[in-house]
C-alpha cells in the first residue's frame, strides 16, 4: 500500500500529491479531535455524586476500572488515555474522593493528581492527653488510635520533628483541623506538633529563656495550668503560683499530675492514699516539674506561663463555683481550705 502511494506521488501531478497529504492530515486531525472529545465528555448527565476510595499503591488500570464500575467514566481505557496524555499515569493520589458523573476523564485526572480528597473536620480540645486525642482522631475515621499513640512515643519520630523528649505528650496542638481523608497518621501528628511549635516564635522563646525555662518545661507547666482551671482569667495567676513555688523549691502539689500518673486506674476520686503514689509525676513527693507534660495545653495556658500574673501567691484552693481562692501565706490558705473544702481526703 505504501509503495503504491509512493509511486502515485512520484508520477502524478503535484496537486495530487498535495491532495493526498491533505487527506492524511485531515484524517489525523479528525482522529485527534475525536479523542479529545472522548476524554472531555462526562460519563452521564444529569450529574450524580459518587464516593470513591482509591487505595494506596493502586495502579492506573485498577483506578480506571474502579471509576468505570462507579459509572464515572464510559470505559476504563478512556481514563487511562486521559491520564497518559496528561503525563499523570503515576501521579494519581490515594484517598477518598467525592466525584461526579458530570466530570470528564480529563477533570477526573486533574482531581486525582491534585489529591482533592474528602476533608474531615475534627476538633481536639485543650487539656487532652495523647491517648484521648488519638481516640478522637480514630472516631473521626482519620487514624487508628494505637498508631497515633505509637508514633507519639517513638524516639526516632519525635527526633525527626526536632522534639527532644521521650513522648509527644504536650506537643499536640489543640485546634479544629481539616485533614484529607486518607492522610497517614504521620502527616496528621506532624501538623499538630507544628501547631504547638508555631507558638514559640522568637519573642516567646526569649521569654522562656529569660525565665530559665526550656520549651519542654514551658509546655509541662502549661499542661498543669490547663488541668487546674477552666476559667481563662485565672490562668496567669495559677501559673504565677507554680512559678513562685518552683523558685522556692517547694513541691508543686498539683493534683492533676497524680491523676495523670494513675491513668486508667483513676476512678474520679483522688484520695489521701494517692498522695503517697510512687511516681515521678507525684508533685507532692517530688519537687520541680514532672518529666513530661500531663496533657496538651492550649495557647492561653502557654501564654499564661510566659506572662504570669505579678503576685506573691503560693497557694490556691477551689471554691464551689469552680474558681479559686489564692493565698500568699500558709495561714491564709488553711483558712480558705476550711471555708471552701467540703470534704477532706
Amino acid at each position: 500500500m505504501a509503495s503504491r502511494l509512493w509511486h502515485l506521488m512520484r508520477h502524478r501531478r503535484p496537486r495530487v500529491v498535495v491532495a493526498i497529504i491533505l487527506l492524511f492530515g485531515l484524517a489525523s486531525v479528525s482522529g485527534l479531535l475525536g479523542l479529545y472529545h472522548a476524554v472531555s465528555r462526562p460519563a452521564s448527565l444529569p450529574a450524580q455524586k459518587r464516593t470513591v476510595v482509591i487505595p494506596r499503591g493502586a495502579s492506573l488500570p485498577t483506578i480506571a476500572q474502579r471509576l468505570a464500575e462507579e459509572g464515572l467514566v464510559r470505559s476504563p481505557w478512556l481514563f487511562r488515555l486521559a491520564a497518559r496524555v496528561a503525563g499523570a499515569a503515576t501521579k494519581l493520589q490515594a484517598g477518598e474522593y467525592r466525584l461526579s458523573t458530570g466530570m470528564s476523564p480529563r477533570e477526573l485526572t486533574r482531581l486525582l493528581v491534585e489529591g482533592q480528597t474528602v476533608e474531615v473536620s475534627v476538633t481536639i480540645p485543650e487539656g487532652l492527653t495523647v491517648r484521648e486525642a488519638a481516640k478522637i482522631l480514630e472516631e473521626a475515621g482519620l487514624a487508628e488510635a494505637d498508631t497515633v499513640e505509637r508514633l507519639a512515643s517513638d524516639p526516632s519520630f519525635t527526633s525527626s520533628l526536632g522534639i527532644d523528649a521521650s513522648t509527644l505528650e504536650g506537643y499536640l496542638h489543640p485546634e479544629t483541623y481539616r485533614f484529607r481523608k486518607g492522610a497517614d497518621a504521620r502527616t496528621i501528628v506532624t501538623s499538630m506538633v507544628a501547631g504547638t511549635m508555631s507558638i514559640f516564635d522568637r519573642q516567646a522563646t526569649e521569654l522562656a529563656a529569660g525565665m530559665g525555662l526550656t520549651i519542654h518545661e514551658v509546655l509541662t507547666l502549661a499542661s498543669i495550668v490547663e488541668k487546674e482551671t477552666g476559667i481563662p482569667e485565672e490562668r496567669p495567676r495559677i501559673a504565677a503560683v507554680f512559678l513562685n513555688r518552683l523558685q522556692r523549691t517547694m513541691p508543686l502539689q498539683a493534683d492533676p499530675t497524680i491523676i495523670y500518673a494513675l491513668g486508667r486506674r483513676f476512678d474520679g476520686n483522688l484520695t489521701r492514699a494517692h498522695l503517697d503514689l510512687d511516681s515521678p509525676y507525684n508533685t507532692y513527693l517530688h519537687s520541680g516539674l514532672p518529666p513530661t507534660p500531663i496533657a496538651n495545653p492550649g495557647r492561653a495556658s502557654i501564654e499564661a506561663v510566659l506572662r504570669p500574673a505579678d503576685v506573691e501567691d503560693l497557694y490556691f484552693v477551689a471554691k464551689p463555683d469552680r474558681s479559686h481562692h489564692f493565698s500568699a501565706t500558709l495561714r491564709d490558705h488553711e483558712r480558705a481550705v476550711r471555708r471552701y473544702q467540703r470534704r477532706g481526703r
